[in-house]
């Protein structure tokens, strides 16, 4: 009986474990810095290689491009659900969208120049990260955004930022 349950245990450890399956490459080389499953069907990833925002509507088996970000290569991105969402980059501008991406409004973060990191608490209340050691905050959903004390020095970069959910 001793020897049986390993055995069991092992057995159903192997039956439960999650599989990973290798897709259809978008290109040869990619730089992928964030990532959102809204779903078991939705999700979002940022490209780097190509500045661009990719979304999947079949739970990762095909991919496409939603917008080119120009010279704005993308380093963050919040989704507050499968449609809405902000991307922000280190051309120091902020792409949110309230259709999966498929069309956007562009505002910028103020003079800081890089932005790495974006966090939100709800649909109002966020925060951005810069590659000047500061943080900004936003009361209006990423409208405007206002300098707040990161207590380090310009020669940091805020690369990670979270928030609790209100």
């Amino acid at each position: 009986m001793r020897r049986l349950l390993p055995i069991c245990l092992l057995l159903f450890a192997s039956a439960t474990h999650a599989q990973w399956e290798l897709t259809t490459a978008i290109k040869t080389r990619s730089k992928f810095p964030a990532a959102h499953m809204g779903s078991a069907q939705r999700a979002y990833v940022l490209d780097n290689m190509m500045n661009a925002i990719l979304r999947t509507n079949d739970g990762g088996h095909t991919w496409e491009r939603m917008t080119t970000l120009a010279i704005n290569t993308p380093n963050a991105l919040h989704m507050w659900d499968d449609e809405r969402g902000i991307v922000v980059g280190s051309g120091g501008s902020l792409h949110i969208t309230d259709n999966g991406f498929s069309t956007f409004t562009s505002t910028t973060s103020g003079t800081l120049g890089a932005l790495y990191s974006v966090a939100f608490a709800n649909d109002t209340l966020g925060l951005v990260g810069t590659g000047a050691g500061a943080i900004r905050r936003t009361t209006d959903g990423g409208i405007t955004w206002n300098l707040m004390a990161s207590g380090v020095g310009t020669s940091y970069t805020i690369t990670d930022l979270t928030m609790p959910s209100t």
